[in-house]
């Protein structure tokens, strides 16, 4: 106890702040450094990825193919971005089935793509296509039509007028 009218004098216990430091930091490398240096997160695929401008190539002969859709004539209003199914490749990942789903089912099913987007000349609207990012294959595609564009609240104004 202090006397009254001194001031408070704290003495920190070194041995109980060193241990509690030192179980910390065996717990930050338990958790964090050694996870992401397992095998299976560090390996690098030595196949090279696709351009932008080879995405959008393959997309375009493939909307060519494509029943009741118009191709623009210019990549003005083509946009090409990257989509990963992250939800995939972390569960993958932590089951440790990463492997098998490369070797077997990647090539078809990629949980990395470049979604180019293609504007429909006559009807208006966006087609959709998934470009596999190594091979340049298209693996799947969405026609998206001009009315599923419009916001909610201003497609009931146009029902309602």
């Amino acid at each position: 106890m202090n006397p009254l009218g001194q001031p408070l004098q704290l003495k920190a216990n070194f041995k109980r702040l060193g241990l509690l430091a030192a179980i910390g930091l065996i717990l930050f490398f338990v958790f964090q450094i050694f996870p992401a240096t397992s095998s299976q997160t560090t390996e690098i695929s030595s196949t090279s990825f696709i351009t932008k401008e080879q995405a959008t190539q393959s997309a375009r002969s493939f909307a060519a193919s494509v029943n009741d859709y118009s191709l623009p004539n210019d990549d003005a209003k083509t946009l090409v971005t990257y989509q990963t199914h992250s939800d995939i490749y972390g569960y993958m990942a932590k089951t440790k089935q990463l492997d098998t789903y490369n070797q077997k089912w990647e090539t078809s099913y990629p949980y990395d793509v470049f979604r180019v987007r293609l504007p429909d000349q006559h009807k208006g609207g966006y087609l959709n296509v998934d470009v596999h990012m190594k091979t340049g294959k298209v693996v799947g595609f969405k026609r998206e039509l001009p009315s599923s564009s419009i916001p909610p609240l201003r497609r009931s104004r146009l029902v309602d007028e």
